[in-house]
């Protein structure tokens, strides 16, 4: 599994990195948008993190590029803003998922492990409509 980690805080992508290759899960790791939008391209990983507060892009219209190129791909976004609006934007422009940072391994974890079982059934489900 490849995970695709957006962020502009090299320490929390180094940290990300360190959890994901406890896992022996691949981990992709881009500073802004336009960087994780040609890591995608490029390495099509199975699941994205993206930050919210970044230079240049934001994580929502990240998340909506992203969501662009693939509707089915697990999106979970996180960010230090505990605004149940910020939440709801995310969502509408197409996350799968919310967390609020500092993140928490065993939580980050448990949400990448439960968006990938969710789209395993689907892709399971769609091959049994085939």
């Amino acid at each position: 599994m490849k995970i695709l980690a957006i962020d502009d805080d090299r320490e929390i992508l180094y940290a990300l990195k360190a959890v994901f290759e406890t896992q022996d899960w691949g981990a992709l790791m881009a500073r802004n948008v336009k960087e994780g939008m040609e890591l995608y391209r490029r390495e099509a990983p199975d699941l994205i993190l993206i930050d919210y507060h970044m230079p240049h892009m934001n994580g929502i219209d990240g998340v909506r590029l992203l969501r662009r190129q693939d509707p089915d791909i697990p999106i979970i976004v996180f960010t230090i803003d505990e605004d149940q609006a910020v939440a709801d934007r995310f969502l509408e422009a197409g996350a799968s998922d919310f967390a609020i940072k500092p993140i928490r391994t065993p939580d980050i974890l448990s949400r990448i492990r439960v968006h990938m079982k969710l789209l395993k059934s689907r892709r399971a489900d769609a091959g049994k409509g085939e």
